[in-house]
């Protein structure tokens, strides 16, 4: 259901790899990213790493901006997700297509903020952006997996790549994850500034109402079970807590209880199991293996 839902999946199978041999895009099969970014975990830290982008005020500034976030509060984190499968799993011009839209988007994005303009494509801002989506996603990982020493180099290896995609210039990319960890917390305790409107971005993510199931369109409700394994809202919003910075939570006023945490951790243990059974359960079904063939948009 997740890999047909959104029909634009290709799960790492002998089979599929076959079908796109020639042409395997940017990582292929051999890449870490694309034998695990189709795990569901993967997605799940992609929410934290949004709501923490929005603490940079001039992005903050700029995703409110669309207004957005105030009827489909997961649309930004929904759009990333969409990205990086056009950039993990596309054919060449598929993630280079993907790539030149998203840097063209930015190139029109100009914000106003406190007297001076800012364009979306400035180095500080695309760093800020990738520095996140690095650290929550490598700060979950082991939670979900087991990661040797050489897993994690590789992994970092490839974010790289990803950053050079992104148009992030190459004297802007850490060399180790050590010193992009560093340059994250610089970031964090320098350029961040926790304002009234990340906070309100914030809570229209965390305060999802309970009616807003209902009143998903059919499309919309595809996007809903593509996320978040269906109308899990409660558990999505639980890692996202979990996973953000104590700082960044006391300062966007959002409450992380002993329960939650608790919860939190049962649910690692549960997706330490869906991933460790997942590969094999989706192998014996030819008829999901044939759903998940079909190309990206």
């Amino acid at each position: 259901m997740i890999k047909t839902s959104m029909n634009n999946h290709r799960f790492p199978n002998t089979d599929l790899l076959q079908r796109y041999s020639s042409d395997c895009g940017l990582f292929g099969p051999t890449s870490y990213r694309w034998n695990q970014f189709a795990y569901i975990s993967r997605r799940l830290a992609l929410l934290s790493a949004s709501i923490l982008q929005v603490t940079h005020p001039v992005i903050g500034q700029a995703v409110s901006q669309t207004n957005l976030y105030k009827t489909q509060p997961m649309s930004r984190t929904l759009a990333i997700i969409r990205f990086l499968d056009n950039l993990i799993y596309g054919r060449t011009e598929t993630w280079i297509g993907a790539c030149e839209k998203l840097w063209n988007l930015h190139q029109q994005i100009k914000i106003q903020y406190d007297g001076k303009t800012y364009y979306a494509t400035e180095p500080k801002l695309l760093r800020w952006v990738w520095l996140t989506t690095v650290v929550m996603e490598m700060q979950f990982m082991p939670m979900c997996v087991e990661l040797t020493e050489y897993n994690v180099d590789k992994i970092y290896e490839e974010y790289k790549l990803i950053a050079l995609a992104c148009g992030i210039l190459p004297s802007d990319i850490p060399d180790s994850l050590m010193e992009m960890e560093r340059i994250y917390h610089d970031f964090l305790n320098t350029e961040i500034k926790v304002t009234d409107t990340a906070r309100t971005i914030a809570q229209a993510v965390f305060h999802l109402p309970s009616s807003a199931t209902a009143e998903l369109t059919s499309k919309q409700w595809t996007e809903q079970l593509y996320f978040l394994l269906g109308p899990l809202d409660y558990y999505c919003h639980l890692f996202a807590k979990a996973l953000l910075p104590e700082q960044i939570r006391t300062a966007l006023q959002v409450t992380y209880t002993k329960e939650e945490h608790q919860r939190f951790k049962r649910w690692c243990r549960r997706l330490q199991w869906f991933n460790k059974t997942m590969p094999a359960r989706i192998t014996k079904s030819e008829t999901n293996l044939n759903a998940m063939a079909g190309d990206l948009l």
